[in-house]
């Protein structure tokens, strides 16, 4: 994905893209050039957040459990649209997941409920506890770095940047840039879910099988 230079907001933490009915479960990101001011990476473990919110507010938890947000993407000749509830019934399963991307919220927010107070108050405090610093990895990805990441669990965002001034750049030594050259430049793909557990399990049983063999030689000799 190439980032424009005039990139200045700060996108809010999501897992994306939640409007696919199946959105993809790992997601890679690969830095190619991150030559800018800012623009530090930063991820959250929905998951721990989940667990603390339903611990301190069961009822609350319960909400985001019963009441579906809608998720949109309508955007260069597409439209893509998904409903979900923002907390599973456990987060205990393999399969388990977070619904969450603020991005992407549709503008009728709430299918198959009332969009109450009590609900929206909910959502509201869930956001807090996203936000809360503790709760961040945050670095800047250099050049070569590349992350990987469970996307229904792992929320992601990045700080605003802006790029190096030509004056700046001769200053390091680097080579001019034209203004439209883009200096912050992520590749990024995704992998489902059920191949990775697919590999994980051949390969778990492949070495089980291979343990096996090399115990019986050692006994054999």
């Amino acid at each position: 994905m190439r980032l424009p230079t005039d990139k200045e907001r700060v996108p809010r933490q999501s897992l994306n893209p939640r409007y696919h009915t199946e959105p993809p479960r790992f997601q890679l990101l690969h830095c190619l050039r991150n030559r800018v001011h800012g623009g530090e990476s930063y991820f959250v473990d929905a998951f721990a957040a989940a667990s603390d919110y339903q611990k301190d507010h069961p009822d609350k938890a319960k909400l985001l459990q019963q009441h579906k947000l809608v998720f949109e993407y309508h955007n260069d000749g597409h439209h893509m649209e998904n409903s979900s509830y923002i907390f599973p019934d456990t987060l205990t399963r393999l399969r388990s997941v977070i619904s969450w991307s603020p991005p992407f919220q549709g503008a009728r927010r709430v299918r198959g409920g009332p969009t109450d107070e009590k609900f929206l108050d909910a959502v509201a405090l869930w956001e807090t506890y996203l936000a809360q610093d503790a709760r961040r990895l945050e670095f800047k990805m250099e050049e070569g770095d590349l992350v990987l990441f469970d996307n229904r669990r792992v929320l992601h965002a990045r700080r605003a940047f802006r790029n190096w001034t030509n004056k700046e750049r001769q200053h390091m030594g680097l080579e001019t840039q034209a203004i439209e050259d883009p200096q912050r430049w992520l590749k990024g793909c995704y992998l489902d879910g059920d191949t990775v557990w697919d590999k994980l399990v051949t390969l778990s049983i492949d070495a089980a099988r291979n343990g096996r063999k090399k115990a019986k030689a050692q006994v054999a000799s």
